[in-house]
């Protein structure tokens, strides 16, 4: 990078380039939208400069994080709602089951007893 640090050994070349004031490296703020691309030494210059772009890109990302939050939310609560109404369908489905059932049962134990009854007689 000729940043005029005497002959550095291979394998310290990596720490170097982590701190090299000639290395380009990219804005702190590429992540929300700036482009930039610089020398480390330019890197606090650049934000000092650049503060109020830096400013309207957060206050940007903020913004759309604020609104998709809002919408997760309301496809969550709607998620919610349905899964609730859902269980209430698979209650009364169940309920509507067991009372069919203990229908089917009065009338088995009814046979029983007419069969029980009929085979008292039959003795």
């Amino acid at each position: 990078n000729k940043c005029g640090k005497a002959a550095i050994p291979r394998w310290d070349l990596p720490a170097h380039r982590g701190v090299c004031p000639r290395e380009k490296v990219d804005c702190p703020f590429q992540q929300l939208g700036c482009k930039k691309k610089l020398l480390r030494k330019d890197l606090a210059r650049h934000e000092e400069q650049d503060m109020s772009y830096h400013l309207k890109l957060t206050c940007t990302r903020v913004t759309d994080l604020d609104r998709k939050n809002e919408e997760l939310q309301r496809k969550n609560e709607e998620l919610e709602r349905k899964n609730e109404e859902l269980e209430a369908g698979r209650m009364r489905n169940w309920r509507g089951r067991m009372r069919n059932w203990r229908g089917r049962m009065r009338n088995w134990t009814g046979r029983l007893r007419n069969w029980r009854g009929r085979i008292k007689n039959w003795r």
